[in-house]
């Protein structure tokens, strides 16, 4: 006879014990992090569990600090974020941003209601009326008149998540935010969901900017070449812990160490061991140790060569 599976409540992870060196979170989505935990938050209560404590950018901040994680890039890539990034940054001194509309939300704004590869209904917004030309027209206008803003992304191409027909609207987005990044010279952070061959065709047919980062890094080692000998930067996230994914740790030791970023990508792909948890930037002290880990290099060695990186990259 099996036993049941014990129910347990889903919360915050703790946060880990301080690294030696400050390191940097390239890439975190901190406004959406209480919309996303608003499910897990039910789930708990219909278990008999308590809610999951909100947390606002200056508790983010503050968890993260206690970590020595202490720079961030904040990403908005829904219109109603990217047009309330410029005051989040003000707020936040500490942080950069980054913008861009998000692939998905491109063929949204062409008007693509079809059911992608996932099998699940689009999730229309009321932003999503705007036009994929007026929304791309307003992402420009914010990242040119807003200094702290430092890459446009997360652009790119996934075709898991789009139905076939919305791939036309993501490739005129996806070329769109590469000239933005090369008229204002700012890095480009790519989204890459199972369109890998796809991606590097856009990116050399239009030529793309002096510094491009493939955001969460998905690929192989062949992947992983192929970005490295156009010199781009792969940042990795907590998906490099996770135990079936021994081809990111592969990628991972063949990528120079000035090529080599570290993100969050909170609240999504919190590392072991919480994964299936909501992620925040401070969980970067999960991704670090393990990435030294695979590299079999000290760890203050890692963090101080991520923070070289990430000033290359973000000026």
């Amino acid at each position: 006879m099996s036993k049941k599976k014990k129910a347990r409540a889903v919360d915050w992870g703790q946060v880990p014990p301080k690294l030696p060196s400050a390191v940097c979170d390239s890439h975190a989505h901190i406004g959406m992090i209480n919309d996303y935990i608003e499910p897990m938050s039910r789930r708990n209560v219909e278990k008999g569990f308590d809610e999951i404590q909100k947390l606002s950018y200056a508790e983010v901040i503050e968890k993260s600090d206690a970590a020595n994680v202490k720079y961030i890039t904040e990403c908005a890539c829904e219109l109603s974020g990217i047009l309330a990034l410029p005051t989040v940054l003000h707020e936040n001194p500490s942080l950069i941003g980054a913008a861009a509309i998000h692939p998905i939300e491109s063929a949204l704004h062409a008007g693509i209601r079809d059911i992608a590869p996932d099998g699940l209904e689009p999730k229309v917004m009321p932003w999503h009326a705007v036009s994929l030309d007026d929304a791309l027209q307003q992402t420009f206008d914010v990242i040119k008149s807003t200094p702290k803003i430092k890459a446009v992304g997360e652009t790119g191409l996934d075709f898991f998540r789009t139905a076939d027909a919305g791939i036309s609207a993501q490739i005129k987005s996806f070329e769109a935010h590469i000239q933005i990044a090369k008229e204002l010279n700012l890095a480009l952070q790519i989204h890459d969901r199972e369109a890998h061959s796809e991606v590097l065709e856009v990116l050399d047919r239009v030529h793309a900017p002096e510094r491009v980062i493939l955001h969460s890094f998905s690929g192989d080692t062949e992947f992983a070449a192929e970005c490295i000998k156009r010199g781009f930067y792969l940042s990795f996230s907590g998906t490099i812990t996770f135990n079936a994914n021994e081809h990111l740790r592969k990628a991972l030791s063949i990528t120079p160490l000035d090529r080599i970023l570290c993100e969050t990508d909170t609240p999504f792909l919190a590392p072991l061991p919480y994964r299936g948890s909501p992620n925040a930037p401070y969980m970067a002290g999960y991704i670090v140790p393990k990435m030294a880990e695979v590299l079999d290099i000290p760890l203050s060695d890692l963090c101080d060569k991520i923070g070289e990186n990430y000033i290359r990259v973000f000026s």
